[in-house]
């Protein structure tokens, strides 16, 4: 029986992996974070969070989206840093981006 489950759960992370978790919208990421909308589309600026950026079908307009898996690394990377003096220091956090899979400096926020 142990065995059985043992496979059950070896196949489901194997799915996980072949089918990534569906990008978000800046406002269901900001539900996730409790902020507001424009508060994640700071944090997109400063490039403390990335995003996806789609083809919306509009000229000189981007969907942009939020990949899940970025979202729990910039959460993962905030934990703990809740004092001024530990939020100017710099982390590197190796993310996974659409675009590359290259490591990318993020500067923690003071507080916005």
């Amino acid at each position: 029986m142990q065995n059985g489950i043992e496979d059950l759960a070896h196949e489901i992370r194997l799915l996980r992996y072949k089918c990534p978790p569906p990008l978000m919208t800046l406002n269901e990421a900001a539900q996730v974070l409790a902020v507001s909308e424009r508060t994640v589309e700071r944090y997109i600026e400063h490039e403390w969070l990335p995003q996806v950026s789609l083809p919306s079908g509009t000229a000189n307009r981007d969907l942009r989206r939020i990949d899940p898996r970025d979202l729990d690394q910039f959460i993962k990377m905030r934990k703990g840093k809740g004092s001024p003096s530990e939020a100017n220091s710099r982390n590197t956090v190796s993310t996974s981006s659409r675009s590359s899979k290259a490591e990318k400096t993020f500067r923690i926020p003071k507080a916005i």
